[in-house]
């Protein structure tokens, strides 16, 4: 009964897109501004299907679920901080599409979304993702300021590193910096030229996210992507956008990006 209901939650978690119909043109836009067609839209679904990646990682994903209880300090359950799989596969579409050679996301946990990222990549057999994490680690102490106090629950389990469910076969394409991003995203645009596509998953503070914004733009090639997830947390990504007078694209209520 135990192993049933976590299965339900994983799956829940997942929003596993097999029998599901996935509504991609959001007002026509994904067509119209990558010129991503039904046909590779489809296409792109079958391969995803077929990677067979969602099996991995739902073990991975139901091992957590069994093994790691607990709250944060802030009184928080733990959780995966796994990004649904349907969100992850608007994602995967739009880096097949454009095959971006430079991508930089801050925020990997336990490394469902950045599997995600990275099968894109593979498929793509270009490009390298740089990721940022400073990962809570479940049943570990830690003084109040250690975090930001309005982080949610994303542990990743003791004696495991920042995106352990990474399938081995998707690493060559990854390179991890650990630390806060607003100290570590500095260093890691410095030793790139430019950045094709990023996205924000980190601290969902207002500063931060600016901060990571405006450090982005500054390296993102023309017609690159900017992306954020969370930006239901504050304003920050829509006065963004405003204030470089670029239209959003919303993946749905708590994703969106837009093309420089």
């Amino acid at each position: 009964m135990i192993v049933d209901k976590i299965k339900k939650k994983i799956n829940r978690r997942l929003n596993l897109i097999k029998d599901k119909k996935i509504k991609w043109e959001i007002n026509g836009k994904l067509e119209k501004i990558i010129n991503l067609t039904k046909e590779e839209i489809k296409e792109y679904k079958e391969e995803f299907d077929r990677s067979k990646i969602l099996e991995d990682l739902q073990k991975k994903l139901e091992d957590f679920e069994k093994n790691i209880t607990g709250k944060t300090y802030r009184g928080v359950d733990y959780k995966s901080g796994a990004l649904s799989a349907e969100k992850a596969l608007y994602i995967y579409n739009i880096l097949r599409k454009t095959k971006p050679e430079t991508v930089v996301e801050t925020g990997v946990c336990n490394g469902v979304s950045t599997s995600f990222f990275l099968l894109a990549l593979h498929q793509n057999e270009k490009g390298k993702l740089y990721s940022i994490d400073f990962p809570e680690i479940a049943d570990t102490e830690y003084e109040p300021g250690d975090f930001w106090e309005g982080k949610g629950g994303s542990v990743i389990p003791k004696g495991k590193q920042s995106g352990w469910m990474i399938p081995d076969y998707l690493r060559d394409r990854w390179e991890l910096t650990v630390g806060k991003s607003q100290e570590k995203l500095p260093e890691v645009l410095e030793k790139l030229e430019k950045i094709d596509f990023f996205i924000h998953d980190s601290e969902h503070s207002y500063e931060c996210m600016w901060f990571e914004f405006e450090r982005a733009y500054k390296l993102l090639s023309e017609g690159g992507i900017l992306m954020s997830d969370d930006i239901d947390r504050n304003s920050s990504f829509q006065d963004f956008a405003k204030d470089k007078k670029r239209p959003l694209v919303y993946l749905g209520s708590k994703i969106a990006f837009f093309v420089k």
